[in-house]
């Protein structure tokens, strides 16, 4: 797609932690495109925020205050003339059969505020850049008031293409309180291309809009760099286990940490990589529960950079890697561990059973397990046979390269946006 520019619409990328995989993606796509403009939303992110990834050479970054001032908030009085109050209001209360209380109001308006600002602030960056529009492809790398901005724009623009990816808090309306999310069935209609990254994502958006006709969703699944399988490692009496993530209450550490206070009759040394709001909570917990088990040893090692845990993972090897969020569309988290062989333990939610192949490749656990089921789980991987254990190792990297491989999917990707032309 030479000749053509690519705008990028991300929260803090390549500045802050919540994009990282985009790390990835960029090195498959960039060079499909003459410019890439990374339009960063977050107002916390400035000119002198330190760098944390990749960019292309052919890119620019553009930061965009899109905070509304107390002022522009008093123009909520706007969006009471606005057709795309009305229809959505509409849609949630017959479609969706979610009552119109206050509290989906505010959801719905505080949308409608950002998506305005932030199309004003795109319509000026497209003027002052005077791009011609039929080469433009706006990608939004979430599902948000931004993508609802971007489907709006394909309305004034119509030359422009349009899409966004979504991942799990931006897709499942459960994971929001109230459960919600707004103008998707806008957002569906008027872009060009949505991406969910599972098939259960897919599925999930159209039992959401069966009131609407659209072929515009295809399942684009994330991806990770090839780790390092070592098919001669086998285990030992102490089970080690690895879990990686960013530390809020529905990642559930606490039911790990619950879990290992429990053993008693085999060892276990655990490790997890990620910080967040409960970083210091989480550790305090950990020391009194676990702090008088000589047979548990625990280790919280903080933010790691990707390549930072691959070097730790190429270093350090894992029995089992362990998830049991009570949410989740595909944590790339797994993928990292499954392409170093590492079986995955994993609640059933969300797109999870898309990755795990319950006793192939790691273990199943019940959405809401029990500390009894998940040390009865770890335990399973302290009993397995050599051979078993081995083929399951074997089984979880070839499941990685099938599914999850970075070169694989973000090609495929690629090719998909050039479609998009077509």
């Amino acid at each position: 797609m030479k000749g053509k520019t690519l705008f990028l619409i991300v929260s803090d990328y390549p500045f802050g932690i919540g994009e990282p995989f985009l790390d990835s993606e960029l090195k498959y796509i960039a060079g499909k495109f003459n410019k890439i403009y990374f339009i960063i939303t977050n107002p916390d992110i400035n000119s002198k925020t330190e760098k944390k990834y990749f960019i292309p050479e052919n890119s620019e970054i553009i930061i965009l205050n899109n905070t509304p001032t107390l002022i522009q908030k008093l123009f909520i009085f706007n969006c009471l003339f606005s057709k795309y109050l009305y229809k959505e209001l509409f849609i949630i209360k017959n479609k969706y059969q979610i009552p119109v209380n206050l509290h989906i109001l505010k959801v719905v308006f505080y949308a409608m505020i950002r998506g305005n600002m932030f199309l004003k602030n795109l319509k000026k960056i497209l003027e002052k850049l005077n791009i011609d529009k039929d080469n433009c492809l706006f990608y939004s790398y979430w599902c948000n008031e931004f993508a609802f901005s971007l489907a709006r724009l394909k309305q004034s623009f119509p030359q422009v293409k349009t899409l966004t990816r979504t991942h799990g808090w931006d897709l499942y309306f459960e994971r929001h309180s109230p459960a919600y999310l707004p103008f998707r069935t806008y957002i569906i209609k008027n872009s060009d291309a949505i991406f969910p990254i599972s098939e259960n994502g897919k599925q999930y958006i159209i039992n959401k809009n069966k009131h609407i006709k659209f072929d515009n969703v295809k399942v684009s699944r994330l991806g990770t760099e090839e780790g390092c399988l070592n098919s001669l490692y086998k285990k030992n009496n102490v089970i080690k286990i690895l879990s990686i993530s960013y530390l809020v209450k529905l990642k559930r550490i606490n039911l790990i940490i619950d879990s290992l206070s429990e053993i008693d009759s085999f060892s276990v040394e655990w490790t997890h990589i990620g910080e967040g709001k409960i970083f210091e909570d989480l550790k305090n917990y950990a020391f009194k529960k676990l702090s008088n088990k000589t047979n548990i040893k625990w280790d919280f090692k903080g933010n790691m950079t990707k390549s930072n845990i691959y070097k730790f993972l190429t270093e350090n090897s894992f029995d089992a890697f362990i998830n049991v969020s009570s949410t989740e569309g595909i944590p790339v988290s797994m993928m990292e561990a499954m392409s170093f062989g590492i079986p995955v333990i994993g609640t059933n939610v969300g797109g999870v059973t898309e990755i795990i192949e319950n006793n192939i490749n790691g273990f199943l656990l019940s959405p809401n397990p029990s500390t009894q089921e998940i040390t009865n789980t770890i335990e399973k991987i302290l009993l397995m046979p050599d051979i078993e254990y081995s083929t399951m190792r074997q089984n979880t990297y070839n499941t990685w390269n099938e599914k999850y491989n970075a070169e694989k999917n973000y090609n495929k990707f690629a090719e998909d946006l050039i479609l998009l032309y077509k």
